[in-house]
């Protein structure tokens, strides 16, 4: 058994090789947007594992993902808001751990297909007001598995649905 998730850990450690493209490498993503908030909340007790499953608290995505944030955070400037990190790529050996205590692909990737984070083009966030550094209202906290994470769930407050 142990010789199939070898083989297909492989071949995706392949794929996500061969396919980055040239100049898209990991790269830490508070270097290049100096401004973002980081809470990275798998390198703390407080997600739903309730374990530090990083040993450290910086955060890297690839090259072309973290270009596309520096335009989100300098359009969220001007209206005095932010982005506030929680996560972003993810080692396979974590995703292994969160499958084990989850395993539900609608709200964590099954690691032997892997993920975004996995490949460095997710990252799971929040808005905060610059002002206060406070987040802004959402349908739910981070690491909620329940049907208001879903895009499509309406049952929320104005103000939820505006920010979300």
């Amino acid at each position: 058994m142990w010789h199939k998730k070898l083989f297909l850990f492989l071949i995706i450690l392949l794929f996500n090789v061969y396919s980055v493209r040239k100049n898209d490498d990991l790269v830490e993503i508070k270097k290049e947007i100096p401004t973002i908030i980081l809470d990275i909340r798998y390198a703390t007790t407080n997600n739903f594992t309730k374990k530090k499953l990083y040993s450290t608290d910086r955060c890297f995505a690839r090259r072309s993902t973290v270009k596309k944030l520096k335009k989100v955070q300098d359009r969220l400037a001007r209206k005095k808001l932010g982005l506030k990190i929680w996560d972003a790529y993810r080692p396979h050996s974590v995703q292994y751990k969160l499958w084990e205590i989850c395993p539900d692909s609608r709200y964590v990737g099954d690691p032997l297909k892997g993920s975004r984070h996995n490949r460095g083009s997710a990252v799971d966030c929040t808005l905060v007001n610059l002002k206060t550094n406070l987040e802004l209202e959402m349908p739910t906290e981070f690491d909620d598995f329940s049907e208001k994470a879903h895009r499509d769930f309406q049952d929320l407050s104005s103000c939820s649905k505006k920010n979300r």
